[in-house]
């Protein structure tokens, strides 16, 4: 087992550079109804069901270091041209090269969403982040938590169990701060009975994070001879080709700040998870907005295991 913050500063050491960042990729992506997307290098987590798993473990092999200005020129010239609304960064794990990633989000200009999608460890070791975060208002913070509970998350990373907190305590730190977030969950690999009881400690930290959004896995390339070798099963799955719509298009949902007496609504961010050979396929927009009474019962029940399952239990 290791320490997910330990290795933060071990990998950050290969992919970051002062202010400067690895990145392999720079494109135009359908989710959210279109978002430039930069896809950075390197990762504090070892996830065995991670999609980029070759740039998270081997980053000196890909891509170059780009300056925040790049980075944040490539992302507003990839909006404007595709007329899109929204930008992220994705791929690996976004918060490794924080004086990088204050000086992009400072870059991109107001009218334009910034979205992180994040494991949150960083966030959670470090209150101070969450806080910078905050000071921008058109940032929007998705957590992605790697299984229901310490057990589940040390299973699925390799990391120490009690590192688990640290992506909680990250929707504390948010929450607390006044940034707009959201937590995500990997389900495929979690109880019913694990999932209740995250609900409820999500719920202790918010109301409205218990509402959370639903991950699902998919089996792009070797990831299935990945868990196998890992020796880790799980209870739901897709192929890449019968990802659900409303997993490829995020659902909007309430997020950690208030308006007065009004409650924002952002586009929940999501993970780019479809096959880099897949990216390229239009699929239709459904513009919709789901309030937490409406969520449909398929995206609530836990399926048997089975591939592009979509059906209520």
């Amino acid at each position: 087992m290791y320490d997910p913050v330990a290795k933060a500063v071990a990998v950050a050491q290969r992919v970051c550079d002062g202010e400067r960042r690895k990145y392999h990729r720079f494109r135009a992506a359908r989710f959210y109804g279109g978002i430039a997307t930069a896809d950075c290098l390197g990762c504090c987590l070892s996830c065995a069901f991670c999609w980029s798993w070759r740039q998270a473990t081997h980053p000196e092999h890909y891509g170059r270091f780009y300056t925040p200005a790049e980075v944040a020129d490539r992302l507003i010239a990839i909006a404007r041209r595709k007329g899109y609304t929204q930008v992220r960064i994705s791929g690996n794990e976004p918060t490794l090269c924080r004086a990088h990633l204050l000086k992009v989000i400072e870059l991109i200009p107001g009218d334009l969403h910034f979205i992180l999608e994040t494991n949150g460890i960083l966030l959670g070791y470090h209150p101070d982040y969450a806080e910078d975060l905050a000071r921008f208002p058109h940032v929007y913070v998705r957590v992605s938590l790697k299984g229901a509970c310490e057990a589940e998350f040390s299973h699925l990373t390799g990391a120490a169990p009690e590192a688990f907190d640290w992506q909680l305590q990250a929707l504390r730190n948010l929450s607390k701060a006044g940034a707009s977030c959201h937590a995500a969950v990997m389900v495929s690999f979690s109880s019913g009975e694990h999932i209740a009881a995250l609900r409820r400690r999500l719920a202790d930290i918010d109301t409205r994070l218990a509402d959370f959004e639903v991950e699902e896995l998919v089996l792009y390339g070797d990831t299935e001879a990945r868990l196998s070798r890992a020796r880790i099963t799980y209870r739901t799955t897709y192929a890449p080709a019968n990802i659900p719509t409303e997993q490829i298009w995020r659902q909007a949902a309430p997020t950690c700040r208030d308006r007065g007496n009004t409650v924002e609504l952002s586009r929940h961010a999501g993970m780019d998870c479809r096959h880099p050979g897949d990216r390229d396929v239009t699929l239709p927009f459904i513009p919709s907005v789901w309030v937490p009474a409406q969520i449909r019962p398929e995206r609530i029940c836990i399926h048997p295991k089975g591939v592009g399952q979509d059906s209520p239990a």
